[in-house]
């Protein structure tokens, strides 16, 4: 059986009145839902569940409250009649009418929504990869439809679609994956019920794949390139390997590097040492890393070594409205980097995701421990790789660093 009360929720308070609620219960679970409206606590009448007869606005409040109670029993009795009870379907639906909440949002309005939110947020791996599921999504659906209608079945129809327009298993693992997070995100914003969640029958599928990396002759072939007379291309060609040297440092985190970041550790008359301390864009966590022979030289080359510390050390953002150009930065530096390869003997090509496999790969066949870097960063999971970064020290990293980095 179902209870629905409004009842005065005395244990909160806010400028010395007390929040109005709407208590459900249902198999002994409760549910509280705001009604958005207070009163003082001397105000309200616990034996009828209503505002005292004397408050100033006793009649309004009233009927508003009595309203409510009488909508919510009617969604109770037609969740039981289509045999649809559960705790949080009923408290997604008195969320509704205490919002009032009239018309279904649309599922495209809504991701779009999600989209921007990923670009606000500088996550623009993300949005892109998002924007690509959506756009092949609006492809097998053109128009835009209520999102309680997003079922099981219109999952598994736009599945063989995808196989059907020769969409590889990755790529539609990759896209269900990211229709799946925007959908996830719709129930914790109560935009939509989690009862009968599209996904729960439908099994993300994908393969392995075999990791991107260079060898050791192929980094070397690229860093003794001459490039003298093309100083883009050389500019994009030391940023490749200075994210090598880096310990595999993402493109992202290379952009967004500032000044602050750089920091000068020791000063001698003929020398200077520095570290690099950043947080990794994708997991948040925090690095620090020895700035080689090899990364200074391409930082005195190329970076704004002197500047203030919010400026950017490569010039490849100006200022920090650029960040929401990141993947066209992306893309034309992916583009310059087949120009490094013409150069060279290698049958193949290479993006800015070969900095951290190959270092990886340099790491496992230089004797870095195997509870560093397993298998060329092969986790199923990055986060379990990176734990195990983190659980030694700066030492040991740098030590290990510079052994692989002398031999190239």
């Amino acid at each position: 059986m179902v209870t629905v009360k409004i009842k005065l929720r005395t244990d909160k308070e806010k400028q010395n009145e007390k929040p109005i609620i709407v208590q459900i219960i249902y198999k002994r679970k409760r549910r509280r839902i705001h009604t958005g409206k207070s009163i003082p606590e001397d105000k309200w009448d616990f034996n009828r569940n209503l505002p005292k007869q004397h408050y100033k606005h006793y009649q309004v409040l009233k009927h508003y409250l009595l309203d409510i109670q009488t909508t919510c029993e009617n969604a109770v009795f037609e969740l039981e009649k289509a045999q649809n009870l559960n705790i949080d379907t009923l408290a997604y639906q008195v969320r509704r009418i205490v919002r009032g909440d009239s018309t279904s949002t649309l599922f495209y309005e809504y991701y779009e929504s999600k989209l921007q939110e990923y670009i606000d947020k500088g996550s623009f791996k993300t949005s892109s990869v998002s924007r690509g599921a959506f756009n092949k999504l609006k492809k097998f659906q053109p128009k835009d439809f209520p999102i309680e209608d997003f079922s099981y079945k219109m999952i598994n129809d736009f599945d063989t679609y995808m196989r059907k327009t020769n969409c590889g298993i990755n790529t539609i693992s990759i896209y269900m994956r990211a229709i799946r997070a925007v959908y996830n995100k719709a129930i914790k914003e109560e935009v939509v019920s989690p009862e009968r969640h599209p996904f729960i029958n439908y099994t993300v599928k994908s393969e392995s794949t075999q990791k991107r990396f260079l060898t050791k002759d192929q980094l070397i072939e690229i860093k003794t390139l001459d490039l003298s007379d093309k100083p883009k291309i050389e500019f994009v060609r030391d940023i490749f390997m200075f994210g090598i040297y880096a310990r595999g440092m993402n493109y992202i985190d290379i952009c967004k590097l500032k000044c602050e970041n750089l920091v000068l550790i020791e000063a001698k008359e003929n020398s200077q040492h520095y570290r690099i301390n950043y947080t990794r864009s994708k997991t948040k966590g925090k690095f620090s890393i020895k700035v080689t022979e090899e990364m200074l030289l391409i930082l005195r080359k190329h970076a704004n070594i002197k500047g203030q510390t919010e400026e950017y050390l490569f010039p490849i953002f100006k200022s920090d409205s650029d960040i929401k150009y990141y993947t066209d930065r992306l893309k034309k530096f992916n583009r310059k980097l087949r120009l490094v390869r013409e150069k060279t003997s290698i049958d193949h090509n290479f993006t800015s995701y070969y900095m951290r496999h190959s270092y990886a790969m340099l790491a496992k066949n230089g004797g870095l421990s195997i509870n560093i870097i397993k298998d060329s960063m092969g986790h199923s999971n990055v986060k379990i790789t990176e734990t195990y970064l983190a659980s030694f020290t700066n030492e040991k990293l740098d030590e290990a660093n510079e052994k692989i980095l002398n031999s190239l």
